[in-house]
């Protein structure tokens, strides 16, 4: 055995001798007043926990002082009783710290400062607690008191009550009882004490709650390449440490004590500390290796409720805690080193139980943080355990208990003669000293909570949306389903589940998932079944019915209408995959002498297959009116958008003329109306009427003075409405631009004046002056509302002009196109892109403008490139790019070398472009190429190249046709003219691009 072994030997026999009989007789009996009955001793047991590679004691806890704590809260009296009576003197020349911990412990080192209320109405005790000695000082001789190796380390105030206050609440799959009464400023509960207080204090709770004094976590002056640890051993600061002759460091303690008028409590001030010193001769160059000289267990333990979601009754239903710790010695490694531990100790396993809540406890080894650091208050590791409501707990609140226990076990004494203990105690003075010797059960730091188990969970509530939203569909044709409206009102769907051919009876799961998508290859009625769990198991079932009918895809051009011939044609499709057709009934196109108009509407759940309703939704006031829907002779893009109750409203404008020739003299009036058509019912649409703009009435030669042209509207997600159209001036010869901006239909009148008119308006980046009338759709709105808008004319633009128009095409800022961006929070217009040249601008103008799902803008445009006027050389050109930029467009031009095209402007030219983009990423372009002999084409990108253009076939027609291309949700191709005669009949074409 090693002379230190053998002197630890000796030491520990006579501390025990000592212990058994102190010269303090006993200990002190407090005030006959009080209710504790003391039936123990005067010295208290050393917890010698760690031991160096010889079986030396290196560390250890113990207690320093203990008091009874008494008094009545409601008149603020209460004290601080010593319950030992020791007194150190100079004989004591033991190098040990275990003679002080267990022999001479302070009577004074505590003290009750104030007690005060606090807004919650509980009792808080501020109690100070400093060392019982002072800082040693090395010019004067070493004595028992006189050295600088009896610092301190994780000072802890430790509160014990007595049964009839606890009211205690056992843990029995945790195996440990903690008292209810609530100390609720706690740091952590410590069962340390529970064994040696019993002798004293008679107590049922095991794990008992302290608060943490001279809680500095930070390094301070400790240095680890210092012999000594510490830089100054004298006066040592951070690392948990209470220095010799340190200061008062006061701390509230914060109680509930509902009901109780009377305190009759243990106080006992814990630490650890660490044999630093080996001889007498050692007293002023200690070593203390930190944090090696900390507790072994977590210093602090609290708990948060992160996500409670229990319900009574409910198994599964569960909890999400966050269990916070700081813990000295975590994550250190073990060695030689002062800064290393002779033993790994960390956080090796939390448990959590809540009697009647969890039906066995939840333990989870080796946890690994979700955040945090082990010796940062402000940013502590934060561990996240869930436990469920196991054994069913009806409503209530209940009480629970966290373990943290630590990696270092008990028993790793080396020494032979002290068999592995970590302990000793007193024993009768006539008995071995080494019956004294035991074992620390467990390192452990524990913590209390309460959670509240709410009543029964509420059943989610199940929706589905669809698209088409049906119920009459087509076979094959791909439905996409989206469930994502479901919620659940007391916690968060968890599952979607379907069954697209639910019977009622049994839910078979076909797919899962927020949204999906399915179809049907045959006919029939089937029904989709959705079914939402939500966390805590609840469920529901939502279905929706679909018929679903085999349609045949229209083989040739087929007439909308055969009984209503007409001049004027707008279709669209709506989110159910009908078709609406809005169209006049015939009459002469000049003179319209006399004439009135009524404007129809048709629809086609068949893609277009067979045609019903064919509804008078408006009729012309005046004899003499005449509805023309696309303004100047052409078709316009009419705007629809789904409300929130499903329903849809198809937005239309149109011009009115009323015209006369008497001898060679016209006389005309024009009229700008809108229309807002409910067509959820669609055999039924109801219609509201509105006049925008009146007031253009004249008499001459001609009819341009008086002209209107191009009446265009969109709307956006929310209901806002833009409305653009033509006014032609005779001088200087050109149309200029209006448009009408509102929040709502109601709003849309001619009162209403845009604050930034778009004619001869100093915009962002130039000036609009002249506007040539565009003869195809120009509106565009993006995922943000912004509403992009296309025109071609005579304009000045300034900016980045040379970064925005084809590369391989002459280029000059005076005619041609652009793209503006209105952005209606700020109510005004930018440039996004420019194209032009200074040749004749009415042959360079945009054809059609589209943004996809991804808020990319696709624009399409004709070019004449060699200002060759009627007989120009014309192409068309692509472009693409963000809807939120500006001057970043990517061109091609020509899109395809057989879109090149020269002769008369009447033969040559390219009209009445659009452009779409369907599922699978391919643009498709339909145009007219030719005025008088007309000739109409398709084309389409498919991630590499144009396609060669694709000539339709058209019925006979007498003059003039106009198509109008839209890609649907089945990603078909619609293609929609109407003949410029009087007996010309509406038509349509379908193209399945897939």
């Amino acid at each position: 055995m090693s002379s230190r072994a053998t002197n630890l030997f000796c030491t520990l026999i006579l501390l025990i001798i000592c212990a058994s009989c102190s010269s303090g007789g006993g200990l002190v009996a407090p005030d006959e007043s009080n209710d504790i009955v003391l039936k123990g001793y005067d010295s208290l047991p050393v917890l010698v926990s760690d031991y160096d590679s010889d079986g030396n004691p290196a560390g250890g806890w113990g207690i320093l002082g203990l008091f009874q704590l008494v008094g009545n809260p409601e008149i603020e009296n209460i004290e601080l009783i010593p319950l030992r009576n020791s007194t150190l003197t100079d004989t004591l020349e033991v190098v040990d710290i275990t003679n002080f911990l267990t022999l001479a412990p302070c009577t004074d080192c505590a003290k009750i400062e104030n007690v005060e209320m606090t807004s919650a109405n509980d009792v808080q005790l501020n109690i100070s607690i400093r060392h019982p000695f002072k800082a040693g000082d090395p010019l004067k001789p070493i004595s028992g008191q006189n050295r600088a190796d009896l610092h301190v380390f994780n000072i802890e105030g430790l509160i014990l009550a007595d049964s009839t206050t606890e009211t205690p609440v056992s843990f029995t799959g945790i195996g440990n009882v903690a008292g209810n009464f609530q100390l609720k400023n706690a740091d952590g509960f410590s069962p340390y004490l529970d064994t040696a207080i019993d002798n004293i204090f008679p107590n049922l709770a095991t794990v008992h709650p302290y608060k943490l004094h001279f809680n500095d976590y930070t390094d301070g002056n400790f240095n680890a390449a210092n012999s000594n640890g510490f830089a100054d051993v004298l006066a040592p600061t951070g690392n948990l440490v209470m220095a010799m002759g340190s200061d008062s460091d006061m701390q509230p303690y914060i109680f509930d004590l509902t009901g109780i008028t009377t305190l009759n409590f243990i106080f006992a001030i814990g630490c650890t500390y660490a044999v630093s010193s080996e001889s007498k001769s050692m007293r002023f160059s200690p070593e203390y290796r930190i944090p090696q000289h900390n507790k072994k267990a977590a210093s602090e333990v609290h708990v948060e409720i992160n996500t409670n979601n229990l319900r009574g009754l409910d198994p599964v239903s569960d909890c999400i805690l966050d269990i916070k710790i700081l813990d000295m010695s975590h994550g250190v490694p073990a060695g030689t080193n002062f800064d290393e531990m002779l033993s790994i100790s960390d956080v090796a396993s939390i448990t959590v139980e809540v009697p009647g809540v969890t039906a066995s406890p939840v333990t989870v080894s080796s946890p690994t943080p979700v955040t945090g650091t082990p010796r940062d208050p402000a940013d502590p590791m934060t561990f996240q355990i869930t436990f469920t409501n196991s054994a069913s707990a009806d409503t209530g609140t209940y009480s629970g208990l966290v373990k943290v226990l630590d990696t270092y076990a008990p028993g790793q004494n080396t020494a032979p003669i002290l068999n592995g203990m970590d302990g000793i105690e007193r024993v009768d003075p006539i008995e071995n000293p080494l019956i004294g010797l035991f074992n620390i059960p467990e390192f452990a730091t524990y913590a209390v909570f309460s959670v509240d188990v709410e009543i029964g969970t509420e059943i989610p509530v199940c929706d589905i949306q669809s698209t088409p939203n049906g119920p009459d569909v087509f076979t094959d044709q791909n439905i996409d389903l989206d469930g994502s409206a479901s919620f659940d009102p007391d916690g968060t769907i968890t599952t979607y589940e379907w069954d697209f051919d639910y019977n009622y009876i049994s839910f078979d799961v076909d797919e899962t998932g927020a949204t999906v998508q399915t179809s049907y290859p045959s006919e029939g009625t089937f029904t989709v079944g959705l079914r939402v769990t939500d966390n805590m198991t609840a469920s529901s079932i939502c279905t929706k019915d679909f018929n679903v009918t085999t349609s045949t895809l229209p083989d040739d051009f087929i007439q909308i209408d055969d009984t209503n011939t007409m001049r004027n044609l707008t279709i669209l499709e709506d989110n159910n995959q009908r078709l609406h057709a809005f169209y006049g009934d015939p009459a002469a196109r000049e003179p319209f002498d006399n004439q009135s108009s009524t404007l129809y509407h048709a629809y086609s759940t068949d893609y277009g297959n067979t045609w019903l309703g064919h509804t008078a939704i408006y009729a012309t006031s005046g004899s003499g009116f005449h509805v023309l829907l696309g303004g100047y002779d052409y078709p316009v893009v009419s705007s629809h958008l789904t409300n929130e109750t499903g329903d849809e409203t198809i937005y239309l404008a149109w011009m009115e003329r009323d015209w006369h020739h008497p001898s060679d003299i016209y006389q005309r009036t024009e009229r700008i109306m809108a229309a807002s058509v409910d067509i959820s019912d669609p055999a039924n649409p109801v219609t509201t009427t509105t006049v925008v703009l009146t007031g253009r009435t004249g008499t001459g030669s001609g009819y341009r003075p008086w002209s209107y042209g191009g009446a265009h509207i969109t709307s956006t997600s929310t209901g806002q409405l833009m409305m653009y159209y033509m006014e032609y001036h005779n001088s200087p010869g050109s149309f200029w631009p209006k448009y009408k901006f509102a929040q709502n239909f109601a709003d849309l009148n001619e009162n209403q004046a845009p604050s930034q008119p778009l004619e001869s308006t100093k915009i962002i980046n130039g000036d609009l002056i002249w506007i040539y009338n565009s003869l195809t759709p120009l509106f565009a709105v993006d995922s943000n509302d912004n509403i992009l808008f296309t025109m071609s004319g005579y304009m000045t633009v300034s900016g980045n002009t040379q970064q925005a128009h084809p590369p391989s095409l002459p280029y000059s800022p005076g005619r041609g196109s652009a793209i503006l961006r209105y952005n209606q929070s700020a109510d005004n217009w930018s440039f996004v892109q420019h194209y032009g040249a200074d040749f004749w601008y009415w042959d360079n103008h945009t054809q059609s403008i589209r943004i996809d799902d991804n808020d990319n803008i696709h624009w399409v445009f004709e070019w004449e490139t060699n200002n060759s006027g009627y007989y120009g050389d014309f192409t068309m050109v692509y472009g693409t790019g963000p809807s939120t930029g500006q001057w970043n467009f990517t061109y091609t031009d020509p899109i395809h070398p057989n879109m090149t095209d020269s002769g008369h402007r009447f033969d040559a030219e390219f009209i009445c472009a659009s452009i779409d983009v369907n599922s699978q990423g391919e643009i498709w372009i339909t145009y007219q190429d030719a005025y008088n002999v007309p000739e109409i084409y398709y084309t389409f990108y498919n991630g590499t190249s144009w396609q060669t253009p694709t000539a339709l076939t058209v019925p006979p027609q007498d003059d003039g046709n106009y198509p109008f291309m839209f890609i649907s949700s089945w990603d078909g191709m619609y293609v929609v003219f109407s003949d410029d005669q009087i007996d010309g009949y509406p038509w349509l074409k379908v193209i399945d691009t897939l």
